[in-house]
């Protein structure tokens, strides 16, 4: 079973648009993942998830990233 936040590990902020990193299966918000994303290019470093312990090592890219519409029906109450 996988566990979900309600926040997103970026901005520890709740998630409003949330996506899902296909590889690891972690979820984040699209903003705060697009604007990391965009943050590393600039600054020409590798992304990586940012969720601790996340055995993902693979770079994280837009690829590799997905609308995750049904997030809120598996979060627990």
């Amino acid at each position: 079973m996988i566990y979900y936040s309600r926040k997103d590990p970026y901005t520890k902020q709740d998630i409003k648009d949330p996506v899902q990193n296909k590889i690891c299966k972690h979820v984040y918000d699209r903003e705060s993942v697009l604007a990391n994303i965009g943050e590393c290019k600039k600054r020409r470093l590798l992304c990586e998830c940012p969720v601790s312990g996340c055995p993902n090592k693979k770079p994280l890219t837009m690829a590799d990233i997905v609308a995750f519409p049904k997030f809120y029906d598996c979060l627990k109450d």
